[in-house]
């Protein structure tokens, strides 16, 4: 499996305290390695799909934090790319990033 970055991915990602960063390494190599690994909790975003008509997904980063990638076949490749933030959190604002703050509900 192939992983894209996008620019907008990249300078969301830099935005990101070191702490996270790393988090967030760590998780794009779980998701190279196995889309279903279970602290990725990957959820598909409903109908959603980027501008080139890919699904869009979200996948776990910490408890607190996600971010959002689209697949152009289980197998072929990944591209990190930003979406809406109400695509997966319906009741946020609807600010565009890759990461989002995650409103843990126990």
């Amino acid at each position: 499996m192939r992983l894209h970055t996008t620019e907008p991915f990249i300078e969301d990602y830099e935005r990101l305290p070191e702490r996270l960063q790393r988090r967030a390494d760590r998780a794009l190599a779980f998701l190279l390695g196995n889309l279903r690994h279970p602290s990725l909790r990957a959820r598909k975003l409903g109908d959603q799909r980027d501008s080139e008509g890919r699904d869009m997904w979200y996948a776990r980063v910490t408890q607190g934090y996600r971010f959002t990638f689209a697949m152009e076949g289980p197998t072929s490749s990944i591209a990190l790319v930003p979406t809406k933030s109400s695509a997966v959190l319906p009741e946020s604002p609807p600010t565009i990033s890759s990461f989002f703050l995650y409103a843990y509900r126990s």
